[in-house]
């Protein structure tokens, strides 16, 4: 049963369709009159200005919709909108990569090889790898992979030809390999491990100027790794040198 108001509402709705079909309907009859007229016509310079007419007045066009014709085509829209997935917001696309963190390292004079291992690799379609490089890096990614996906990033420590660089799978490895820019011995392959090579320089060069400074970092080594009979033996020989220098004699420092 209807509301008064649902009643008034329906009311006022049914007028104006109502309306709207008595619209289309004599606008159409009126094109389709003058059409007829122009056909009729006898005479060339009134069947032209008839069909000018017409056409100015009346261009030919789909039939005109209703409100309920809009509606519908409106919610089609909508629903073929909404069914429709946005690039980019697969279920692929949604789950996160693993990042593969355990690989093995291996060069010649001419290239890098980095083996990682991923078990069921050689069933991944080449479709679902990516090998992607610069001059001083390499991603790849493995998609689908038992409904995961996978990427390794390594930064090298010199340089290499992205254009050259490839991949092979065997069995449940895949290798990468990576040809350098320049042939030779890399002494570090990674920018991680050159960066350690390189602080431990340092620390040899301050140790140099400071001979003392070069003693107390490697008694503090033996300190932090020896067990507790070697941590008792350095104590009591820094208290030694700290109460004979205090005495006027040689302390650590000065050994």
């Amino acid at each position: 049963f209807f509301s008064r108001r649902n009643l008034a509402e329906f009311v006022r709705l049914s007028s104006f369709t109502h309306h709207w079909s008595t619209m289309a309907d004599e606008t159409e009859r009126d094109a389709t009159e003058l059409r007829r007229l122009a056909e009729l016509s006898t005479r060339p310079a009134v069947r032209s200005l008839l069909n000018t007419l017409a056409q100015e007045k009346f261009p030919l066009q789909p039939k005109l919709q209703t409100p309920a014709d809009l509606a519908t085509a409106t919610n089609s829209t909508s629903a073929s909108a909404s069914e429709t997935p946005a690039a980019g917001t697969t279920a692929a696309a949604k789950r996160p990569y693993t990042r593969i963190s355990r690989y093995a390292l291996d060069q010649s004079s001419s290239s890098v090889k980095v083996y990682i291992t991923l078990p069921g690799v050689a069933d991944v379609a080449p479709s679902d790898i990516e090998l992607e490089a610069t001059d001083s890096s390499v991603v790849v990614r493995v998609h689908n992979l038992k409904g995961c996906h996978h990427q390794f990033k390594l930064e090298l420590a010199k340089s290499i030809v992205p254009t050259t660089s490839s991949y092979k799978v065997k069995g449940d490895r895949l290798t990468l390999i990576l040809h350098k820019a320049t042939a030779g011995n890399w002494s570090e392959i990674t920018k991680a491990d050159a960066a350690k090579a390189e602080l431990k320089r340092a620390k040899l060069a301050e140790r140099s100027d400071d001979p003392s400074a070069g003693i107390m970092d490697m008694m503090k080594t033996l300190y932090d790794e020896g067990d507790d009979e070697m941590k008792r033996t350095l104590a009591k020989s820094w208290e030694q040198g700290q109460r004979s220098k205090q005495n006027g004699g040689a302390g650590l420092d000065d050994l």
